[in-house]
């Protein structure tokens, strides 16, 4: 049976005193998978390399991922989420997430700012980092994270990718993204 990830009030209420034993098993399993948070993660496989042509000032969305890293919705039923089709990944319960993104890869142009940010349900959030590449190439890496990234259960979270000034190929070499429930 699927355990349900619970709020902090639901696990209070569930765990209230026992004095009548009504504390079930599942009650039990429920409080545990609640402790373990939510997750979700994309990850580009291994050895694939994915190009996004002609990528300019307008935000480009990442949708280089080929593998789901995991997610707790397998386990909870309002566990985390992630999905290849759309390139996001959605928290099941309202909370603080830590928020995670990586990525390693080849420009076409030179003396470019490459610019990554996430988006929550199709708009920018503050979360953004930004690279200049003076000779472009292979670049080592990227990372971005969060460690209490609010979000509310359904929000929408990918991350996307623009360039200043003009435009350039951007070939993604290694790429992830993930959430996990924090609090």
């Amino acid at each position: 049976m699927p355990q349900t990830e619970r709020t902090y009030t639901e696990i209070l209420a569930l765990l209230a005193d026992n004095t009548t034993g009504q504390i079930s098993p599942q009650d039990h399993r429920d409080v545990v998978a609640s402790m373990m948070g939510g997750y979700a993660g994309l990850i580009q496989a291994v050895g694939v390399t994915d190009p996004i042509a002609g990528v300019g000032a307008t935000p480009v969305l990442i949708g280089v991922y080929d593998v789901v890293t995991g997610q707790s919705k397998d386990v909870n039923t309002d566990g985390a989420e992630a999905s290849l089709a759309t390139s996001v990944v959605k928290p099941g319960v309202d909370g603080f997430y830590a928020f995670d993104f990586f990525a390693a890869f080849d420009l076409s142009g030179n003396n470019k700012t490459v610019a990554f940010r996430a988006f929550k349900n199709g708009n920018p959030t503050d979360l953004d980092f930004e690279v200049f590449v003076a000779g472009g190439g292979a670049l080592g890496g990227v990372s971005m994270s969060h460690k209490s990234f609010a979000l509310v259960a359904g929000d929408a979270i990918d991350v996307r990718v623009s360039i200043t000034p003009g435009t350039a190929d951007v070939t993604f070499t290694a790429c992830g993204l993930s959430i996990k429930r924090s609090g």
